[in-house]
């Protein structure tokens, strides 16, 4: 069978070998927005004039080059109230940082040592929604904090940008409620901010938000003793930027921070309740100009009512109003009960009291004595859809539209109708799902007990829902590509139907403490999976390692053994196969004693085709597949059972056992089409991939079958121009052209390669691969004008494209080989002296790629009677074959060439030369039909040579 490019599409495992992004990054649109810098703008204070820096306390003037410890700075990038913001280099870690300078003065003069002690807490701190903080250090005696660079905008910024009304609330709330888990966290850390605003959180290009600056972090135990430094100053009218002013900014300020009294975590809920005011309304909650007016305000509680107009609902507004109580014992307890306050459905509040409404006014009509007792079902399990709100409402559908319709791919806004059906679809089903589960317990036919494991299943659904949309939000290219396929991933709903499931699973932990954690870890892997799925690699590697450490100190198996899974496949997708074998054998290990089979089983699965097939471990490969067919067969899921079968199969015809991977691959489509039905777009894949097995078996009625299932289903599920649909147009091409089929072949080949030009330009690989298949297509009949055109055009294409060096040396190959039929023998040799050339200055040079280079420019300068040069080709390239079990019929070939070499050249051995034609002869009769033509040749020669 001649050797296309098969555009095979694996099951879990993804093409995607994404180049390690760094998070490392520079401002954008013209604006500051590393993580670190202090805003400028002084837009939040509530006084006017701004004192000059004296300037004995002017921050170091430093240069590009010069050294903040082991950091080389390379720009400056602002400065604050508490320090110097600079660009840096990292040369330890090969990345760059914001180096921030710490003031030694304002709260406590010349102490850089508790500073310095401060800014160590700080670093323990590792949450997604908190910046990190790298490294703490000193520099001619002033204190630096080495922290990530993160490209993006400010929360104020955010807000400013909305123009003169505010944002809607929902997603408001939704943005707040993640800059509210950051402080969380720090609370929970033992330290509080002290300076929350708007201007100190970060949101993110890659779509998460940070609280940052934290130079006026105290522990939760030394804000008696900040209160005393900032005494004095509280009744200033000056500027607050000088010496022994307030420390923070006052508009954000809690009332006992104005008063110089004491500062705990309550403050910075009050600077929260601010800053979230402030966003909703756009105002901000008092009105007055000066400190002395807004003291007096705060202590009144005189706020502003909600502006004319204002959409902000009034269950909302109490919960932000409570947060900014005068007296600290008022607010809420934590960050964590005020998030958990405005996460409240509201609606179901309304329709509860609807309903009770209601049942009043019957009853006092007398003409209602009682509601049924199934309406009170139908009331009590209704409302659900305000779990979707920020999730996957109008306003999220709005912005995602948006995203698309600017999507610089050519298919970006036609891929949009498809993924908001199919959000739509998930959404609506989850929705139907959570208010069955409610009825059917409300009714007696379901315990409690399985009502709480149907919710908690569909809660890690609408978590992965969540995951999913905030993943595809930007709407990079990558996500965009991916998004239908991602939508159509997202984890089985029909598993919170199954009891058995469901019953069978690991319950929750009963260590409170563990339990606590758990969501936010949860959130966090839901987030990665969603970066997997879009694409995000070095996203989603991010997202799970940061929080790998803090997951094995909790020591909850279940949780460290799919944090691990995660990382693997992230790995793996990222071509560190070494480290993502490690990482999913840590998984296994760790699932099976979680006694977590069908978690288990996938890894299995992942690991036979990583071992199998990525890293040409064929019978390690097979050792996993005896895990994966044990334990889905234990585990009884059949969506775990179909994963195995086509990873098997897909093992099985990389290993040329096609009888096997046929057999494996009829039944995966067969169980797949059961799960999720016939035109689901995952059995698209199956179908793609059994029909490259029939292909290769050279059933071409069948594989023809498959592969055109596999293009209608995708073209049913994917936008017109999306270029996924061009890798069942190349297999069918192939398929055609190996029929003969030329006309059709080349109409299959001209609509992928318009789809892979439009969607990744005319020098994209992928481009490359499709030419090359079209020169295959073109030399079906023999060597071809038109075979050496695609193949030179798939040169061109190659030789600029970094890592193709197997494609591009596949490549000089074929168009070698079409140049020799052309009878262009000096073209040959320029093709055939390249490949040999490349195949030796590899670092490792590969032994089938040494035979094939040695073997064709061997035989070609045979043709061009440069018998010297020819023969220790030939004698090099019969050692490979013999040494390395080369092909059989390439060593026949090598061996007649080498004959003919050796008579030409004079060789007095003629006895080794006939033996060597003999040799290949021999080979020719047992191959039969196939080799008719060679045998023939091989014997004239023998009949020619004459007896010796």
């Amino acid at each position: 069978m001649r050797q296309f490019v098969i555009d095979d599409n694996l099951a879990g495992i993804s093409a995607w070998r994404l180049r390690a992004c760094s998070t490392l990054v520079e401002p954008t649109g013209g604006e500051a927005t590393q993580t670190v810098v202090p805003h400028d703008r002084r837009d939040e204070t509530v006084v006017s004039g701004r004192a000059s820096e004296p300037a004995s306390l002017r921050p170091f003037e430093l240069h590009r080059g010069s050294v903040i410890g082991r950091y080389t700075v390379l720009s400056r990038l602002g400065s604050g109230g508490m320090g110097v913001v600079f660009a840096a280099y990292d040369p330890e870690l090969d990345r760059r940082v914001a180096i921030k300078l710490l003031k030694s003065y304002g709260v406590r003069p010349n102490d850089p040592a508790r500073l310095q002690r401060e800014a160590q807490a700080l670093a323990k701190l590792d949450h997604r929604n908190v910046v990190s903080v790298y490294d703490v250090g000193r520099s001619e005696g002033q204190v630096f904090v080495a922290m990530e660079f993160v490209r993006g905008q400010t929360l104020g910024r955010w807000m400013r940008d909305a123009g003169p009304a505010p944002r809607p609330w929902r997603e408001v709330i939704r943005v707040f409620t993640e800059a509210g888990r950051g402080l969380q966290a720090v609370h929970e850390a033992g330290l509080i901010h002290r300076d929350f605003k708007p201007d100190n959180v970060m949101m993110g290009d890659d779509g998460r938000v940070r609280v940052m600056d934290f130079g006026l972090a105290r522990p939760v135990d030394s804000a008696g003793e900040d209160a005393a430094t900032s005494t004095d100053a509280a009744g200033s009218e000056g500027s607050l930027t000088q010496t022994g002013a307030l420390l923070g900014t006052p508009v954000y300020m809690a009332p006992e921070q104005l008063r110089g009294a004491a500062a705990d975590a309550r403050s910075d809920q009050f600077g929260f309740c601010v800053a979230l005011y402030e966003a909703l309304y756009g105002e901000r909650p008092f009105a007055p100009t000066t400190i002395s007016e807004l003291k007096v305000a705060m202590a009144k509680g005189q706020l502003r009512d909600s502006p004319r107009g204002s959409s902000v609902p009034p269950w909302l507004r109490k919960q932000v109003l409570r947060g900014l109580a005068v007296r600290p014992s008022d607010r809420f307890a934590s960050m964590r009960e005020l998030l958990a306050a405005l996460a409240r459905d509201p609606r179901r509040s309304r329709q509860r009291g609807a309903a009770l409404v209601g049942i009043v006014a019957a009853i006092a009509a007398a003409g209602w004595a009682v509601v049924t007792g199934e309406r009170q079902t139908e009331a009590a399990c209704e409302g659900f859809e305000a779990e979707l709100v920020g999730i996957w409402d109008d306003t999220r559908r709005e912005q995602l539209r948006q995203a698309f319709a600017g999507s610089s791919l050519s298919y970006g806004a036609s891929t949009w109708p498809v993924v908001e059906r199919g959000l739509d679809d998930y959404a609506g089903a989850w929705l139907e799902m959570r208010e069955s589960a409610c009825r059917a317990t409300r009714r007696g036919t379901q315990s409690e007990a399985l009502l709480d494991l149907r919710m908690a299943c569909l809660d890690d659904r609408l978590r992965a829902l969540s995951a999913a949309v905030e993943a595809l939000a930007p709407a990079s290219d990558v996500a965009v590509d991916r998004a239908a396929s991602a939508v159509a991933g997202l984890p089985a709903l029909s598993r919170c139907a199954d009891s058995e499931a469901l019953l069978a699973e690991v319950p929750p932990p009963e260590d409170p403490l563990v339990a606590a954690r758990l969501p936010e870890f949860e959130d966090a892997l839901a987030t990665a999976r969603a970066q997997l799925d879009t694409g995000q690699i070095s996203a989603g590697l991010a997202t799970v390692e940061a929080i790998v450490d803090d997951v094995e100190a909790l020591g909850y198996e279940p949780l460290i053994g799919l944090t691990w899974q995660q990382i693997g496949n992230l790995r793996l997708l990222s071509g560190d196969l070494e480290r993502s074998e490690a990482a999913l054998e840590r998984a296994y290990t760790t699932l099976l004693a979680a006694r977590m089979l069908d978690e288990a089983a996938a890894v299995a699965a992942k690991l036979m085709l990583l071992v199998g097939t990525h890293q040409k471990r064929p019978e390690a490969g097979r050792r996993w597949a005896m895990h994966g067919d044990a334990l889905t067969r234990a585990a009884g899921d059949p969506s775990m059972r179909a994963i195995y079968l086509m990873s098997m199969g897909s093992l099985a015809r990389t290993q040329g056992e096609l009888d096997e991977a046929r057999e494996l691959q009829t039944t995966a489509l067969a169980l797949q089409q059961e799960l999720t039905g016939p035109d689901h777009l995952s059995t698209a894949y199956t179908h793609n991939n059994l029909g490259t097995v029939l292909a290769q078996q050279g059933e071409v009625e069948q594989a023809q079958h498959h592969l055109e299932r596999a293009l209608a289903i995708r073209r049913r599920n994917l936008a017109p121009g999306h270029p996924v649909l061009s890798d069942t147009l190349a297999n069918l091409g192939n398929l055609s052209a190996m029929q003969g089929e030329a006309e059709l072949a080349t109409r299959y080949y001209s609509e992928a390669l318009t789809l892979r030009v439009e969607a990744f330009g005319a020098s994209s690989p992928r481009v490359g691969r499709l030419y090359y298949n079209m020169g295959f297509s073109a030399a079906v009949d023999g060597p071809t004008e038109a075979a050496a055109e695609y193949f030179e055009r798939a040169l061109e294409i190659f030789e600029t494209v970094a890592g193709a060096e197997p494609i591009l040396a596949e490549t000089l190959i074929q168009l070698g080989k079409v140049s020799e039929g052309l009878g262009r023998l000096d073209e040959a040799r320029g093709h055939f002296e390249r490949l040999l050339t490349m195949e030796l200055e590899r670092p490792e040079p590969q032994p089938k790629g040494l035979m094939a280079a040695h073997r064709r420019l061997g035989l070609v300068l045979l043709e061009l009677g440069e018998i010297d040069a020819a023969v220790p080709l030939l004698e090099q390239a019969l050692r490979l074959h013999v040494d390395h079990s080369g092909s059989p019929e390439r060593l026949a070939e090598v061996r007649f060439g080498l004959a003919r070499a050796l008579v030409a050249s004079g060789d007095s051995e003629g006895r080794r030369a006939r033996e060597l034609a003999e040799l290949a002869a021999q080979r020719y009769r047992e191959a039969g039909d196939d080799s008719i033509a060679e045998l023939a040749r091989v014997e004239a020669w023998l009949a020619d040579f004459g007896p010796r």
